[in-house]
Parts: C-alpha cells; structure tokens; sequence
C-alpha cells in the first residue's frame, strides 16, 4: 500500500524542523538516537521519518522536538499558534522561551505538595521529567545504589573511629 503524501503544510513543517536540527544539534551535542532516546520514540528511525517529511508533525511531536532543541513550537509548526496559545493557558509546568512544556501525569502540583520543594530539588524535578520512563528507573535505581553504598561507607568509617576510642 502506497504511503499517503505529506501536505505542503506538513513539508515545511519538516524542512523548518531539520533547518532547525542541523543548526543545533552538535552545539546540544545530539544524534538521532539519542534524540528518540530522550522524546521517548522507541527507534531512531521515527526521529528520522519526522526530519524528512515522512511523516507529519502533530502537536506531541512538535512539542518535543521544540523542548529537545530549545526552541519555540511556533518556530517548528507556525501554523499550530492559535492551538499553542491554548495549550499554554492550560498548561500546569512553568513556561520558558515560549517552550509549551507538557503537563506532568500527577495529581499534585509542587505548591499543592505536603512539604516545600527547594529550588535545587525542584531543577531536579524538571531535569528527571525530560528523560523517558526506563531512563527515570534505570537513574532512580543508580542513586538508591549510591546512597546505598555511601552509607555502608559511612557505618565502616564510624565503627572503624569507634573501636579507636575504646
């Protein structure tokens, strides 16, 4: 079956997106695959097909390749403003250089949680959104394994000081 063409709409899309790539991608220091990796496409391909006009920019798509580069959606699709102003009104996650950042999956807003979020934990926060699922886990489980291992290193240290003192 014959693969529909892209409109010319779609095609400027795609010519403006790889204007866009090629410009920044060795200044953010970016492949391909690390850009699926990131947007949470499951091959390089598909990051290829949206850079070559095989297929179309939709709104998701559009959003996560303006966060990943830096840029405003409207620089990508100036076609999609009227829908980006509302995606902006509704938008829970703080805007930046006209960055549509797509709303987190929890229940409770960081000023609606029980405790207060330092700004040191709340880049953080932001910082861990930005990476796939299995790259949160696989990053989570890292830390727990460092914390882990500082505090053995720490008991070791402190039992060590006390059999000095005894």
């Amino acid at each position: 079956m014959k693969r529909k063409s892209l409109s010319d709409t779609d095609l400027n899309a795609a010519r403006r997106l790889k204007e866009i790539w090629m410009a920044k991608k060795s200044q953010l220091g970016l492949t391909q695959e690390r850009a699926a990796e990131i947007m949470g496409f499951s091959t390089q391909g598909a990051v290829s097909h949206y850079l070559n006009g095989q297929t179309p920019l939709n709104l998701e798509a559009v959003l996560k390749f303006a966060g990943l580069l830096k840029v405003p959606p409207e620089s990508i699709r100036p076609d999609m403003v009227d829908l980006l102003q509302i995606a902006r009104m509704y938008c829970r996650e703080p805007q930046q250089d006209n960055i549509v950042a797509l709303p987190a999956d929890t229940e409770q807003t960081e000023d609606e949680l029980p405790f207060a979020v330092e700004p040191m934990e709340r880049d953080l926060i932001h910082t861990f959104r930005a990476f796939p699922k299995e790259d949160q886990e696989h990053m989570l489980q890292e830390m727990k394994d460092k914390k882990e291992s500082m505090d053995r290193t720490v008991a070791r240290w402190l039992a060590a000081q006390k059999g000095r003192r005894a």
